[in-house]
């Protein structure tokens, strides 16, 4: 027992004296611990997956919606012309990619905490444990490149950074995915105030603040969309998937639309054991977030009403069962849990403990 203790006391002192290194320890831990859940479960398809990464860059991606979605399979392919076979050129990616996530993650919450490093520990743990229970059969590159996209974003966003910077994300984000239009859409909605007070009282009261930031994120908006249409027209040739082939069902836009088909799903669910915590998923995090309006800073706020409207779109054009559609959503869920804490720290209000 005296052996015990004294261990203790020692790995106290180990751990203040050298918390950045015992930090990165442990994210590097968490990151393979990640790895090895997420290998076991895509294992059955790893094959089908690099496959798949393979078609994007040549032309012949899976569906057309894929031959914009440019940066990861480029990536892939570039770890290949290293003598790795496609499968195991994801593999890496995938490593790299979850601890590039997993050190981004916890290098931003300690500037917007203070440092409070038990507590960006305790996220990054609760982060990587959602990323894992939200698997489905898929699992694609660029997952993960949203993750590092909206990280970024999210910092921006809370760091109160210029429009220029905003740009830049959208810029590395749109090689990525079509995702990054949800930041031009935060432009838009950050031009906006949406409250005043009068006679010490609140009230809702919509007015333009920013013109500058209006005008950037249409543009950026309609620009982006431009050039996802035209990426997609002039790089698709034709599907992977004979029983897709040229895919002429999502010409126009690329995306696929079935709104009632998910709306079906959402209440369906309810009646089945292995898809009910699906629903049950989506209605966390309405909940969530209204729970927490009352108190939110504004920038949460605002940025709440861009995850309804992303939760909305995977309605519209994905499908909710296929829980990775999700993944975008975790980060934004983290940052106003972290945020949030902080605030109620610095005003005394509660008893966080960093």
């Amino acid at each position: 027992m005296l052996l015990l203790v004294r261990f203790s006391q020692y790995s106290d002192r180990l751990i203040k004296e050298h918390k950045l290194a015992f930090c990165a320890f442990l994210i590097l831990l968490i990151s393979f611990a990640e790895f090895r859940t997420l290998y076991f479960i895509h294992l059955v398809n790893i094959e089908e997956l690099a496959n798949q990464i393979y078609g994007v860059v040549i032309g012949k991606p899976h569906w057309r919606s894929y031959s914009s979605r440019l940066l990861g399979p480029h990536l892939v392919y570039l770890i290949s012309l290293s003598d790795f076979s496609l499968k195991s050129s994801l593999i890496i990616f995938h490593i790299l990619a979850i601890i590039t996530v997993n050190a981004l993650l916890f290098y931003v919450l300690l500037l917007l905490t203070d440092r409070a490093y038990r507590r960006c520990v305790t996220s990054l743990v609760f982060f990587g444990l959602s990323l894992i229970l939200i698997q489905h059969q898929w699992h694609y590159t660029w997952d993960y490149i949203d993750l590092i996209v909206f990280t970024i974003f999210l910092y921006g966003v809370y760091s109160s950074k210029s429009t220029p910077y905003f740009c830049l994300v959208f810029l590395l984000g749109i090689l990525n995915r079509e995702s990054v239009l949800f930041i031009a859409l935060w432009l838009i909605i950050d031009a906006f105030k949406y409250a005043s007070v009068e006679n010490g009282f609140p009230r809702f009261k919509l007015s333009l603040h920013n013109k500058w930031r209006l005008l950037v994120g249409a543009s950026l908006l309609i620009g982006g969309a431009v050039y996802i249409k035209m990426i997609r027209s002039y790089r698709f040739i034709e599907s992977s998937s004979p029983a897709v082939g040229l895919d002429e069902e999502h010409r126009m836009f690329g995306n696929h639309t079935k709104p009632l088909f998910n709306i079906e799903n959402f209440f369906s669910n309810f009646l089945s054991p292995l898809e009910l915590p699906v629903s049950l998923f989506i209605l966390g995090i309405l909940l969530f977030i209204i729970s927490m309006l009352h108190r939110a800073r504004e920038e949460t706020i605002k940025l709440s009403i861009l995850v309804v409207i992303m939760v909305a779109s995977i309605f519209t054009f994905g499908t909710i069962n296929e829980t990775r559609q999700f993944t975008m959503v975790l980060p934004f869920l983290l940052f106003f849990y972290v945020t949030e804490w902080t605030s109620q720290k610095a005003s005394g209000d509660g008893n966080a403990v960093a």
